[in-house]
């Protein structure tokens, strides 16, 4: 999930039901007018686990960013291409897999499942 606190949507709309580049444009035509310095926004991911008896754990990961004034790069999916990273100085669109999945909200969240779940199993 992408956070921006610059936007404001209305409850009804659902940006996930367009294309890639529609919500891409639908997000920088609402920042437009945004100053650089409160583009801020995060990436963030709950990976949860149940059983029959009810929630059995839940494991978070957020990354923080700015919101790009323009896409750029190729790689990931969804708003990565806008999604400016400053420790690598690129946007995620332009991170290989790896270095991304390194550092991203799913990736946090997903290795601190891992390790619950491998204590768990132990």
């Amino acid at each position: 999930m992408l956070c921006c606190c610059r936007v404001h949507v209305k409850a009804d709309l659902t940006v996930n039901d367009f294309p890639d580049a529609e919500r891409i444009a639908w997000l920088l035509e609402r920042m437009a007018q945004v100053a650089e310095e409160s583009r801020q926004a995060h990436f963030a991911c709950v990976v949860a686990l149940a059983s029959p008896e009810g929630l059995v754990g839940e494991w978070e990961g957020a990354v923080q960013g700015t919101i790009a004034q323009e896409p750029a790069g190729t790689e990931g999916f969804g708003f990565d291409p806008v999604f400016y990273y400053p420790p690598a100085g690129k946007t995620f669109a332009q991170m290989p897999r790896q270095e991304k999945s390194a550092v991203s909200h799913r990736g946090q969240a997903l290795a601190r499942f891992r390790e619950a779940f491998r204590a768990f199993c132990e």
